[in-house]
Parts: C-alpha cells; structure tokens; sequence
C-alpha cells in the first residue's frame, strides 16, 4: 500500500445535526475513496449507479464501494433506491450539508 490510500480529509460541519453536545462543530473524515465515489456519483448526476458498476469504473474493489456508499447513505450525502435486488445511489442534492460538502 502507498500512503495515499490510508489519506484522510477532516470536514467540519456547522450544520444542526452535526453538532456536538457542547454546540461545537463535528469534524468528520472522509478517505481518498470516499471522495472520490462522491465526486463521480456528483459528476454524473443523470445517471444512478450500483456499488458494482461504480466499482469497475472506478478501478476498485466491489465490496469496498457498497460498504461507503451505505456509510455515505446513513451520513445523508447519497440517495439510495432499491430496484428489484440491486441498490443505486445517487447524490442528494436537496441535502444542504451534501452541498456544501462538495464545495
């Protein structure tokens, strides 16, 4: 492994629900993958994707990118639609911190 895969990005949140019991901002960290799966799902905002179909064209392991997206799902940054047995993502653009995590 090269130092860039264990990279981590602190993002500081000043939204409502992100604050902490002392009325602070949450600091929360994202990897390099996780960004980079969210800058792809914001990018192609037509389209809806699975976990697998992320993962072969992002070059990554399959089951690494359903475990974020689901992470990312329950943090509110992603939509997930269940079709039949497959579960799509896509970017939730009426989500506030979602936005301005992309800033």
């Amino acid at each position: 492994m090269n130092g860039k895969e264990n990279m981590t990005v602190k993002v500081t949140i000043n939204t409502p629900e992100y604050l902490d019991s002392t009325g602070s901002p949450e600091n929360i960290q994202f990897t390099r993958i996780e960004i980079q799966v969210l800058k792809f799902i914001f990018k192609h905002f037509r389209n809806r994707y699975n976990a697998r179909q992320m993962a072969r064209i992002l070059s990554l392991n399959h089951a690494h990118v359903n475990k974020l997206c689901s992470s990312m799902a329950q943090k509110n940054l992603l939509l997930k639609e269940e079709i039949g047995n497959s579960i799509y993502y896509k970017f939730d653009y009426d989500n506030e911190l979602a936005l301005n995590f992309m800033e």
